[in-house]
């Protein structure tokens, strides 16, 4: 499965517009932070504003095997510097990046075959992170892997 979690993560990393919304966020080269699932507990004392990766595990079909997987994939943006309007423009950009994966070619094999989104989340308040954030769901589906 780590296939299309590279996949999915080298998408996002390489969307400029997505990226571009890092912009004095403390983060090394100007982007947007994106942590993949492993994510450190504390990120780097200096990031105003990131964004993770959060993993489900793989669905597979009761009573055969298939290549045909789903999964969850929930991503967070995080904003210490409390700017909703950050958090909406990046999610909505992740809504757009994700609608077009549509057959995309995955590290290894096999495709992505839909990215459907579920669910947006309630503003919350991160005391771990001390940072306000809003995260979005989708449904991975691949083939292949």
């Amino acid at each position: 499965m780590t296939a299309i979690r590279e996949g999915v993560w080298n998408m996002l990393r390489n969307d400029t517009a997505l990226m571009a919304l890092g912009a004095g966020s403390g983060s090394s080269d100007n982007s947007l932070a994106l942590f993949p699932n492993y994510t450190l507990d504390s990120p780097a004392a200096g990031l105003t504003r990131w964004m993770t990766l959060r993993w489900g595990a793989a669905d597979s079909p009761v009573g055969r095997d298939s290549e045909t997987r789903p999964m969850p994939l929930a991503i967070w943006m995080y904003d210490r510097q409390r700017d909703y309007d950050t958090i909406d423009t990046a999610l909505r950009r992740v809504r757009a990046v994700m609608k077009a994966v549509q057959g995309l070619a995955l590290p290894g094999g096999g495709y992505l075959v839909a990215a459907d989104w579920s669910f947006s989340s309630e503003d919350i308040w991160d005391d771990t992170y001390e940072a306000i954030a809003r995260g979005e769901t989708y449904r991975i589906v691949t083939n292949g892997i």
